[in-house]
């Protein structure tokens, strides 16, 4: 049999050594398949109580960091910094409004996260908070809080170690029995801004099954079991009945066990937990498969000698085509293509990626001697475009430099305003700016049609510094300003004003401009409000060229600003127009 493969040649070799590599194997299974079987089976044991494990972590972490979410929450929402504070006195007034807030917030609370918090204490350094029969919390002066020693400098949310819910809450003490509550203290640490030391503690027993999702982990578990242990080594939860000695062997690495088990800790509130599983367990179903394997992983070598003469004799036909059609890709003809067949195979897909690669180089070739002749033009027309800017920019700079030199001071500020407006009109770089260029460049408009309406026109500029970094769209906000002197400004007699304010409030920038000009009639305001509301566009025969450079610049808005910018505008009272830009800056 052999010698009749090696005549065959490549395919005979090929053939032969496949069947070599496959038959060496299938024996050496036979005599190692129990050990690496079993072993494969501890790994996916191991995999198992990883994965277990570190959906517990996850649920823990999230549970625990919900805790400490809500109680930050509450801090924000509650003044505990001057409720709790021992040298501010409290009026009764004072004192009755601060525990119905607080008890209204607690109600609201337990209503919000049913059965997962337990209590509610406040400790204050203020001795004129007193608990009472109504409260649905507890109220303890500062010097009850049992932990002042372990709390560290680092942060205001502290965990605390693992309890009995009616255990001594002094040291933290409790006892091994399953049907007591145990809670894990989550407290939020009030401190003076002056000096720095803790003025009061809130805190929340959160329930220690609620943290861990005992009913989840009893639910989703299969051969895995569940041990959590507070610092001291006391039981707090299992899944199991697992004796006082089973868990003292568990705790210490050096007893041989008769589980697999994946330790970890809980640094926030001091729980060690075990994931465990026995071995007796694990390898049980080992035992019985042997035999049957090794029968089987025989029958199938024998198969796939056959079968690899067969395969390998198919395929080294259709490669001798493949050879062929590389060595002229070799020399340059980029146009061959092989004829594809119908068997869907990987060399079926080599003779389709093959004539893909073949046609996409050509392609390629092609493509690049265009792009370089394009980018030669386009380097031209550039060239030639930077020529009329240039002598544009240079001209008004000699302009203004002489008029400098025959001291008309005034028409060579009116220059150099003209050229800043032009180099940031021509200066497009992208959709957007720092909101101090636009300002700016609104100045030198402004001070352009100062020159022009002279002692007629007056105007007044305001602008919060904190707004000098916003990013706004670029020339928006002069289209809306020239609609002051296209329109309103000509509506009525000298003298004119405008005053333009820009203000940062609660992660928004208002821009509001307002002019004395003649207003908009009621019928056209109506129609701009319901555009802009809308976001409605006028037609191209419209004349109403006010109200179209408002809505190009709110749709520029729409598109490059966030949700919740809008434009408001409105006559004034007494005379003039009122417009309201809004551009939100925080999510």
């Amino acid at each position: 049999m052999f010698s009749r493969l090696m005549r065959k040649g490549l395919v005979g070799r090929i053939t032969l050594t496949m069947s070599c590599v496959l038959m060496i194997p299938t024996f050496l299974v036979c005599v190692f398949y129990y050990k690496s079987y079993t072993n494969s089976l501890n790994e996916n044991a191991d995999t198992s109580l990883r994965q277990s494990n570190t959906r517990m972590e996850n649920t823990m972490s999230t549970n625990l960091k919900l805790a400490g979410d809500v109680l930050d929450q509450l801090g924000y929402s509650q003044e505990f910094l001057y409720f709790l504070d021992g040298n501010n006195i409290l009026s009764e007034r004072e004192q009755r409004h601060f525990l119905k807030e607080l008890q209204e917030e607690w109600i609201n609370i337990s209503y919000m996260y049913p059965s997962f918090f337990e209590e509610m204490n406040i400790y204050a350094s203020n001795k004129q908070l007193q608990s009472n029969a109504s409260l649905k919390f507890n109220m303890h002066s500062l010097e009850e809080f049992p932990h002042m020693d372990q709390i560290e400098k680092n942060g205001a949310i502290w965990f605390g170690d693992v309890q009995q819910l009616n255990g001594n809450a002094s040291n933290r003490q409790f006892q091994v029995v399953n049907d007591n509550k145990y809670v894990v203290p989550v407290c939020l640490f009030i401190r003076s801004v002056n000096t720095e030391e803790i003025i009061g503690v809130v805190e929340l027993d959160v329930l220690f099954e609620k943290i861990i999702d005992s009913r989840g982990l009893i639910d989703t578990r299969e051969m895995e079991d569940y041990i959590f242990l507070n610092e001291a080594g006391e039981v707090a939860f299992q899944t199991g009945n697992f004796t006082a000695k089973e868990i003292k062997n568990l705790k210490d690495p050096d007893t041989p066990s008769e589980y697999r088990i994946i330790k970890s800790k809980s640094q926030k509130a001091n729980i060690n937990s075990f994931v465990l599983m026995k071995n007796e367990t694990i390898i049980k179903a080992a035992n019985n498969m042997i035999w049957r394997v090794g029968l089987i992983a025989i029958l199938s070598a024998f198969i796939m000698v056959f079968l690899s003469y067969m395969v390998v004799k198919a395929l080294l036909k259709r490669l001798v085509v493949m050879d062929e059609a590389m060595k002229q890709i070799e020399l340059g003809h980029f146009d061959v293509f092989i004829e594809e067949d119908k068997q869907n195979d990987e060399i079926s897909r080599l003779k389709e990626r093959f004539n893909l690669m073949a046609h996409k180089l050509n392609e390629t070739i092609h493509e690049v001697v265009e792009k370089e002749n394009a980018q030669k033009n386009a380097e031209l027309r550039a060239l030639q475009a930077q020529i009329n800017p240039h002598f544009l920019f240079n001209t008004l700079e000699t302009m203004r430099m002489q008029c400098e030199v025959d001291r008309y001071f005034k028409i060579s500020y009116a220059l150099t305003a003209l050229g800043d407006i032009f180099r940031y009109t021509i200066k497009w770089d992208g959709n957007t700016v720092p909101f101090q260029l636009e300002w700016a460049n609104l100045e030198n408009y402004i001070s352009l049609m100062t020159l022009r309406l002279d002692d007629d026109f007056s105007y007044e500029m305001e602008m919060d510094e904190r707004a000098e970094n916003i990013t706004v769209p670029k020339m928006f906000l002069q289209p809306i300003v020239e609609n002051s002197f296209g329109h309103g400004f000509k509506q009525v007699p000298a003298p004119w004003h405008l005053k333009v304010e820009a203000r940062v409030e609660h992660g928004r920038l208002r821009i509001i401009i307002t002019d004395n000009g003649g207003g908009i009639e009621e019928g056209k305001l109506k129609e701009l409000q319901d555009r802009i509301r809308h976001r409605k566009s006028f037609g191209l025969d419209t004349e109403n060229n006010q109200s179209i450079g408002i809505i190009n610049v709110l749709k520029r808005m729409d598109m490059i600003c966030l949700e919740g910018s809008n434009i408001f505008i409105r006559n004034n009272k007494e005379q003039g127009v009122r417009i309201e830009i809004l551009i939100v800056t925080e999510e």
